[in-house]
């Protein structure tokens, strides 16, 4: 390959990469996170430091990659020295000979994963601001009993294998 012909597609990548940054901002400024921008066009440092979205809003940190491999994660975080938020991979796997991505993934931390799922579910079941980690397994079913609509338990007459038993004929 020419060396030209390498500074091309070198080139056309980092275009492909820029936009894909951009795309990932207004995907973010869509929800509200109306702050976010490009490192580059703000903090070099930034930049440099393998974050790509800037945001004071954000809870993460964001590098955006848009490449045919998985993106070494560990490797990636390892090289940001600012570990203030969990640091999070947005990749967008180029397709094979022209053909369209075929999606886009969030890399995060599990236990960033799981603390997003205790809050995902102390709003859809109690609208209350319950830290599932200051209360036990017991208290927390509890609470989410106590808020559940009146009326939600399954009647006798419905089978544990959720068939219906006919009620008793009346002589």
């Amino acid at each position: 390959m020419a060396k030209n012909d390498a500074s091309t597609i070198g080139k056309r990548n980092k275009r492909k990469g820029n936009r894909f940054e951009l795309e990932v901002i207004n995907k973010l400024k869509e929800i509200g996170y109306i702050d976010c921008v490009s490192s580059r066009s703000k903090d070099k440092l930034a930049d440099a430091n393998k974050i790509d979205v800037i945001s004071d809003s954000l809870p993460v940190l964001i590098q955006c990659k848009y490449s045919k491999n998985t993106p070494n994660y560990f490797g990636i975080e390892e090289a940001c020295s600012d570990k203030s938020k969990p640091f999070t991979i947005i990749w967008k796997k180029t397709g094979d000979s022209g053909k369209n991505s075929p999606g886009t993934l969030a890399m995060i931390p599990f236990n960033y994963f799981l603390e997003l799922l205790n809050r995902l579910r102390d709003v859809k079941y109690n609208n209350k601001n319950i830290n599932k980690h200051d209360i036990t397994n017991t208290q927390y079913q509890k609470i989410k009993e106590q808020s559940q609509p009146i009326n939600t338990k399954v009647p006798r007459r419905v089978l544990s294998r959720g068939a219906i038993n006919k009620s008793p004929k009346k002589e």
